[in-house]
């Protein structure tokens, strides 16, 4: 483990030479084309440079996208309990979405709600990822 993070540490350095917009989008544009499973690999790596450097802002952000990645991985409940994790920490910490982030959140949110058709369900679930600690949502995200 102790490899693995100098190494991601190592990849993280190099990724600072290019625009915070560019490096940001990987993950979601890899998404959004489809690519799950590069998508999955650059969330969890990134997820796992952030939780190991105390990066909460930063880590929620990944974590809000793995909720969107693992709705297409788990299925419409995929997705719930990490937003909810995500929901409590944000509020934590006074992270604040942007437009555009408020606007892909909320249409991703409405998409697996839809498509569970079970608000009490899909709710349950959102619960239980805000009960969770950070570091059990972090290891519940990477375990997808």
């Amino acid at each position: 483990m102790a490899r693995t993070i100098s190494r991601l540490r190592l990849n993280l350095s190099l990724q600072e030479t290019l625009p915070q917009s560019i490096r940001s989008c990987s993950p979601t544009l890899s998404h959004e084309l489809g690519d799950f499973a590069t998508a999955k690999t650059q969330l969890s790596e990134a997820l796992a440079i952030n939780h190991a450097m105390g990066a909460r802002g930063i880590a929620a952000h990944t974590l809000q996208a793995f909720a969107a990645l693992s709705v297409e991985l788990a299925g419409p409940t995929g997705g719930a309990p990490l937003w909810g994790a995500t929901e409590r920490v944000s509020e934590e910490i006074g992270a604040v979405l942007s437009k555009l982030e408020r606007v892909r959140f909320e249409r991703q949110v409405a998409a697996a709600r839809s498509a569970l058709n079970d608000d009490a369900m899909f709710d349950a679930a959102w619960n239980e990822g805000r009960s969770w600690t950070w570091d059990e949502a972090v290891r519940h995200a990477l375990s997808i």
